[in-house]
């Protein structure tokens, strides 16, 4: 999870449905942090299920289902 990259190198930093695969959250955040410059942006997309998903919940497994798609298909 170390970046090879000197500190405050970016200007810019973004992440798609990556970071939360990380071992550790504080790790990958605190090296994304680390390669941005002051002022930096950091953009990321994420999508999770909580605690309060229902598999059994029909309304759920919708949301869940239509999440999926879209952003499988790129069609929403």
């Amino acid at each position: 999870m170390q970046m090879s990259f000197e500190p405050e190198t970016f200007d810019a930093v973004y992440a798609i449905e990556a970071t939360v695969h990380a071992p550790s959250l504080e790790g990958v955040y605190s090296q994304i942090f680390k390669v941005l410059k002051p002022g930096g942006v950091f953009g990321v997309y994420e999508w999770l299920m909580t605690d309060d998903y229902d598999a059994s919940n029909a309304k759920h497994r919708e949301i869940c289902h239509g999440i999926e798609v879209c952003v499988t298909l790129l069609t929403c």
